[in-house]
């Protein structure tokens, strides 16, 4: 059996979306509701719309994510571990589809779908990155030498596009907590599912490389999908923030790349423009963003949109047609800040590549 566990925090529409989707899988489960919002009228509302075999938690604070998905753990009955966030849900058939590496290799420790931000399936998550010392490395050899940014740049969007146009299991360095099946073999042998020292964000990155250490591998797998309504607002950006320096700390505290990758960064103040070589200021959008696609590329081509100036991670759509755009249900989901879009073929040679940079 799977035991799923979604957080819900002051999104009890989501939350309730996000069961009804678990329902309508085929394979036995029972689902571990916690609410954090510490609100009487958002935990009736959860109350009166629980499906069958789930129980609902309601925690007398805010626990921060990693404690509310523990106390929920602690309940959990089934040998497998789904989280899932409140604002994603399964696809048909995405929970059979997950169970199959874990249940075929023993190695396996934790198994993610492909994973898409729109429920239509148009726009895909970029692949999760592991933040380990050779990331920091890039980020500060990035922000101090403008030569490596394009090669850094490029190879993250040929990974990503290996994976998204991938359609049987593989291995990855990483997965998204926000929706991945676990072993609960594996949490044990790795030291359990949450380190309690997170209030949020990192808290899977430490979970995943625990289990890496513990011996285990993580797998994707691309025919179980699911979509996850991610929204970029500059709160969570600074929530990560907080809580880096701890994992960082916890796993990397002596790794010679690591320490490396300080001492740029700390010479790195001085540094000034920091985009992608050729990168165009569209200015402030007022609407969905919509682009023009050049002749060569309307038969096939790769739209990406990030906050990162070298589009690393970026959400990503293959489209054909004269026009590029943002979908008008996915653009509130982008709240106030600046952002970055680069235009191409998805394969092959591509020739210089427009980037845009523009703010909402």
């Amino acid at each position: 059996m799977i035991s799923v566990i979604i957080v819900n925090y002051h999104c009890a529409d989501l939350s309730i979306r996000a069961m009804a989707s678990v329902q309508a899988q085929a394979v036995p489960h029972e689902i571990l509701l916690v609410d954090n919002s510490v609100s009487p009228s958002e935990a009736d509302r959860l109350a009166a719309n629980l499906p069958p075999q789930t129980r609902l938690i309601v925690s007398p604070s805010n626990l921060g994510f990693g404690r509310a998905c523990n106390q929920a753990y602690a309940r959990a009955r089934g040998d497998m571990i789904l989280l899932l966030n409140p604002d994603a849900l399964l696809h048909p058939g995405c929970l059979e589809q997950l169970c199959k590496p874990l249940l075929a290799d023993r190695r396996i420790g934790a198994v993610g779908p492909r994973i898409f931000w729109d429920s239509a399936r148009h726009y895909l998550l970029p692949p999760s990155i592991h933040p380990g010392p050779e990331q920091l490395l890039w980020h500060s050899m990035n922000c101090r030498y403008a030569g490596l940014r394009e090669y850094y740049s490029q190879r993250f969007r040929a990974q990503a596009i290996r994976l998204w146009q991938r359609q049987d299991p593989c291995r990855v360095d990483a997965l998204s907590g926000g929706l991945a099946l676990l072993s609960r073999k594996a949490l044990e042998h790795a030291g359990g599912l949450f380190d309690e020292g997170f209030f949020m964000y990192f808290e899977d990155s430490d979970l995943f490389w625990r289990l890496r250490q513990a011996g285990y591998r993580l797998a994707y797998a691309p025919r179980a999908e699911a979509s996850h309504s991610y929204e970029h607002h500059p709160a969570k950006h600074r929530l990560m923030v907080e809580a880096a320096p701890y994992y960082y700390a916890k796993h990397f505290a002596h790794a010679p790349r690591a320490r490396l990758a300080n001492w740029i960064a700390r010479r790195n103040q001085s540094v000034g423009n920091i985009e992608l070589p050729g990168t165009q200021a569209l200015g402030v959008q007022r609407g969905p963003l919509c682009l023009p696609v050049p002749e060569q590329w309307q038969q096939g081509w790769l739209l990406e949109i990030s906050p990162s100036p070298w589009l690393v991670p970026a959400i990503g759509q293959f489209g054909q047609g004269p026009q590029a755009s943002i979908a008008a249900d996915c653009w509130p989901l982008l709240h106030s800040g600046h952002y970055y879009s680069r235009l191409g073929a998805p394969l092959g040679k591509t020739g210089q590549m427009p980037v845009w940079q523009w703010s909402k």
